[in-house]
């Protein structure tokens, strides 16, 4: 991903501050730019919670993106509660979920 000279600027913050994976901080500096507040928040906590592992794990921000079909708002619907390298483990409108990684690929 090629960013602006601000968008990295946001990024390395991210990154050094917040102790995100580079391209996970390159994920959400653009997501502050072009996504709902409610749906960056969510984002936002979700790295803070997961980044570290999603990473060590093999995730990339466009996987998991594509495992919740694109759709930010998700974000603000759903809690995750745990993630391996196979799947999430969500909990969404008080339910428990399990969304499989090779749905990803799918």
């Amino acid at each position: 991903m090629r960013l602006s000279e601000t968008l990295a600027e946001r990024a390395a913050i991210i990154e050094i501050d917040g102790g995100a994976p580079r391209p996970w901080a390159e994920w959400l500096a653009v997501l502050e730019c072009t996504a709902p507040p409610d749906a960056v928040d969510a984002a936002g906590r979700f790295l803070d919670a997961w980044g570290q592992t999603a990473e060590a794990l093999g995730w990339s921000p466009a996987e998991l993106m594509t495992l919740l079909k694109d759709d930010l708002a998700v974000f603000a619907r759903i809690t995750v509660l745990a993630i391996t390298d196979q799947a999430l483990t969500v909990r969404e409108a008080g339910q428990l979920r399990t969304i499989r990684r090779r749905e990803a690929a799918a």
